[in-house]
């Protein structure tokens, strides 16, 4: 499916196969409220043939300046490609907004767990804070595994609890790293 999503003035012109869920994902990392405007039949070649057609409303990446030539697709699917496809607009939706926590300054500082490296500890303001996710990036070969297994094997020796997940290496090659 195609989808218009309107953010204050910039459209998302974005391809789903689960619109309503690509919406709720986005509205998540999104600080303004984000309405979907329309959705119709497509695929990826007619996001990309929107893409090219809009290029000169083009703010960043799938975000297009909210222009009245933009917005006629709504109103006319027709235009959207050469091909005839049946549209049809959706209730427009408002996700929910981004709600943000106040912090107080004068709280205690939270109770932080070393990773035994100094150098990680700095760069985590003084260690892991708990119930915290890392996520740590970096060129192949690097060190990230060897490093994070080092880590969790430290913490779970002082009775706490690690998980070590990865979606590119297999259980081999883990059990590997993990014994070197």
């Amino acid at each position: 499916m195609i989808y218009l999503l309107r953010a204050n003035d910039r459209i998302k012109i974005g391809y789903a196969e689960d619109v309503a869920a690509r919406v709720k994902t986005l509205q998540t990392g999104s600080p303004v409220p984000l309405t979907l405007l329309a959705a119709f039949p497509g695929d990826r070649a007619t996001e990309a043939a929107l893409h090219r057609r809009y290029a000169h409303l083009r703010v960043a990446g799938e975000w297009f300046r909210a222009d009245p030539d933009l917005l006629t697709i709504i109103g006319d699917p027709s235009t959207v490609t050469t091909q005839p496809r049946e549209f049809f607009s959706m209730t427009t939706q408002t996700a929910p907004p981004l709600s943000f926590v106040t912090l107080n300054p004068t709280a205690a500082p939270s109770l932080r767990l070393s990773s035994s490296f100094r150098t990680l500890d700095h760069v985590l303001g003084g260690g892991f804070v708990a119930g915290s996710t890392l996520l740590l990036s970096g060129d192949p070969g690097a060190g990230k595994s060897t490093l994070l297994l080092q880590v969790a094997a430290y913490v779970a020796c002082r009775g706490y609890s690690a998980v070590y997940a990865t979606a590119e290496e297999d259980a081999t090659q883990v059990q590997l790293r993990h014994a070197t």
